[in-house]
């Protein structure tokens, strides 16, 4: 695996590590329910031609 941080605007030493659990941030999870908020979201369009959101 390889690791390198980003920090500051910029990118952090190169390192090469065996492989391992990934340590995440609890924060992360706010990610993977962002997307899963828009995935399967359509918009569809009435017979006057106005768009609307529909999941």
């Amino acid at each position: 695996m390889i690791i390198c941080e980003y920090e500051n605007g910029k990118w952090g030493e190169v390192k090469l590590v065996p492989y391992g659990p990934l340590l995440f941030t609890p924060a992360m999870m706010g990610v993977n329910y962002g997307q899963a908020c828009f995935e399967g979201m359509k918009a569809y369009k009435d017979k006057d031609g106005q768009s609307f959101p529909f999941q």
